[in-house]
């Protein structure tokens, strides 16, 4: 065991952090390196197909926020073993989850979502399956299945807050109420299905009182996990001049 490790204070850390990381979290319940592969399943958003509005969420890349998705143009499965073999190019014989990343990942009817699931849940090669998704993309049916599914192994169900005040929200096109995802926190603790929130620290016009305010009222519903992301923009070359796309989040942690 290394210095670094007999030394660490924090008790829900083996890499000196100061909050209970997803990593160590894995490391405890499997005893190994367990990875999150991200998988496009070629879902959309009701805020970019016009159910509630179009471009999606302001803060969300044009492929959903699955930009790091190898093979997206293949299968699912394709998608699932070469996105695991690169993990283990760094982690040798890491276990892995399957992270249904991209866009909103219950838009669909049940039994779409089901030919998109079941699949993985037959798998000996997934740990664990994490949903991302919509608070609007939601039904009691839809959660039903999960939860059944649950009882062969783990499901997360991931839900974009990213902030407490609609007012910030509204313009970046979220598209729902914050009260939605509070509601399907609450409805989520009386199923097998665990639930992370996603919050981003620094979006416009909110203050580090606004930003800290989130975190408090996400704490108190005491979901599973939250995953902290950073307002990150990007500067690209359009016709020989640097534009600013706002924002996109970059990668956070549980």
């Amino acid at each position: 065991m290394s210095n670094q490790i007999l030394d660490n204070p924090f008790p829900f850390s083996n890499t000196n952090k100061r909050y209970y990381t997803l990593s160590y979290y894995y490391k405890e319940k499997y005893g190994q390196k367990v990875c999150k592969v991200p998988l496009d399943a070629g879902f959309t958003c009701p805020n970019r197909d016009g159910k509630t509005g179009f471009g999606g969420c302001t803060f969300c890349s044009s492929q959903g926020s699955g930009d790091s998705i190898l093979a997206r143009r293949s299968s699912l499965a394709i998608q699932f073993e070469e996105g695991l073999e690169r993990m283990r190019r760094k982690w040798p014989n890491a276990l892995g989850v399957a992270y249904f990343q991209a866009y909103s990942n219950t838009y669909a009817d049940l039994e779409t979502l089901k030919a998109v699931y079941d699949p993985f849940f037959e798998r000996e090669d997934v740990l664990e399956i994490s949903i991302a998704t919509r608070a609007d993309c939601l039904n009691d049916e839809i959660v039903e299945y999960l939860s059944e599914m649950a009882k062969r192994k783990p499901v997360w169900m991931e839900l974009g807050l990213q902030s407490i005040f609609d007012e910030t929200m509204k313009p970046l096109n979220r598209g729902h109420s914050s009260a939605l995802v509070f509601e399907w926190i609450e409805k989520l603790k009386k199923t097998p299905i665990r639930s992370c929130v996603h919050l981003i620290n620094g979006l416009p016009n909110e203050t580090l009182e606004m930003m800290k305010e989130s975190v408090k009222k996400v704490g108190e519903v005491h979901p599973d996990a939250i995953k902290i992301h950073m307002v990150h923009v990007v500067k690209k070359l359009h016709h020989g001049r640097t534009i600013s796309c706002f924002p996109l989040p970059a990668f956070g942690t549980r």
